[in-house]
């Protein structure tokens, strides 16, 4: 019986001159092809054998299409019957998020970082082609000074001190420490019921309490508690062994060119169970609330880290492969979007001080701070 064909969901059509690349979501394969053979693929909207096509098509030869339906299977184009078009049997999930959010959740994966003298070159010849944007907007001349705010006190100091360290001692963190940070940034603090459902209530805003994101510790030299990979319970307010066999050479991996990150006590790594959120709101903006709640806990957990006098940081440049393969996820269902960490600072550090010596930030305070605000303050 001969084959019948059917075009793909999941595919990417992009214009390319006179020409188009196509691609399907989940494949590495790019295909350029001609404007009668994307004809050929909206032929392929129905179920058709090689056979149908030619009838369609009487231009061209029927070795030619043969040709061509093989190309497309390879590349993931079309689906051949008896096929499974997902092979992990959770693409489907995304289909009231696609294509906006999952074209850009896939799409924004596994990119290719480059190594640090390269990122310096690079940004070398952007300045070449003209200055970075101003980090402020123009204002006018007409304007209402404000009152100084208060610097003063523990809470104004702890976001003062707020810094992503990249260098740390090569000490032991107390469990303690450990424990009120992932307390106070992950765990559910009460419960609460709003018809019949029961709602979580953390410390971060989570878009409509859906709490989708999840948190993974990697840790070592934490004083009672054995170096590994764990998934934090944020019921239980308890670490849950997730591999075996891991070591923490495989934080070296997880952020390309940040070599720096691998000499920290422990790593978090934010994953978002998709399916929470999505359940309830079911347009793709909806993946914008995901990663807000993700910036939300980053930035919980990297105040509670400087209120401890710990040494904390932030990263989203993750080997997303390479993590969820160690956390046993599929990347689609649950997927990695955020990693942060936390060390204990330098003997003497209390301005977290840059990878290279050479490259030390030159600091000013901002027209706000001048003498007249703060005799006013």
């Amino acid at each position: 019986m001969a084959p019948l064909y059917r075009r793909s969901r999941w595919l990417r059509i992009e214009w390319a001159g006179e020409r188009f690349e196509v691609s399907h979501d989940l494949g590495p394969t790019r295909l350029l092809i001609s404007g009668e053979d994307a004809s050929i693929l909206c032929a392929l909207t129905f179920w058709r054998t090689g056979a149908d096509l030619a009838r369609r098509f009487p231009g061209r030869q029927r070795a030619e299409l043969d040709d061509l339906l093989t190309r497309f299977h390879a590349a993931r184009l079309i689906e051949r019957a008896g096929d499974l078009e997902d092979p992990r049997g959770t693409l489907h999930t995304w289909m009231s998020w696609h294509p906006v959010a999952s074209r850009f959740h896939l799409g924004t994966r596994d990119v290719a970082y480059v190594e640090r003298e390269r990122s310096r070159e690079i940004l070398t010849a952007y300045r070449a082609e003209g200055p970075p944007p101003s980090p402020l907007k123009p204002v006018p001349a007409e304007r209402i000074p404000l009152p100084a705010f208060n610097r003063t006190g523990e809470f104004p100091q702890v976001l003062l001190s707020r810094r992503s360290w990249r260098h740390f001692a090569e000490g032991s963190l107390p469990l303690e420490q450990l424990s009120t940070l992932a307390g106070l940034t992950f765990a559910v603090q009460q419960w609460a019921e709003i018809d019949g459902q029961q709602i979580a209530l953390k410390t971060s805003p989570s878009g409509g309490a859906c709490h989708g994101i999840e948190a993974y510790w990697a840790v070592r030299r934490i004083s009672g508690l054995p170096d590994g990979l764990y998934h934090y319970a944020p019921d239980l307010h308890a670490f849950v062994p997730v591999s075996t066999g891991w070591g923490w050479d495989r934080v070296a991996t997880y952020f390309p060119g940040q070599p720096w990150f691998a000499e920290a006590n422990a790593v978090v790594l934010m994953t978002c169970l998709f399916e929470r959120t999505r359940w309830k709101y079911r347009h793709p903006r909806a993946y914008r609330v995901v990663l807000l709640e993700a910036g939300h806990l980053c930035q919980t957990f990297c105040l509670s880290a400087t209120w401890l006098g710990l040494a904390p940081f932030c990263s989203a440049a993750l080997a997303d492969s390479e993590i969820e393969r160690d956390l046993e996820i599929d990347g689609l269902s649950e997927a990695i979007l955020y990693g942060a960490g936390v060390g204990v600072r330098p003997p003497g550090a209390s301005w977290a001080p840059w990878p290279s010596s050479t490259r030390q930030p030159k600091t000013r305070p901002p027209a706000h701070a001048d003498a007249v605000h703060d005799e006013a303050g």
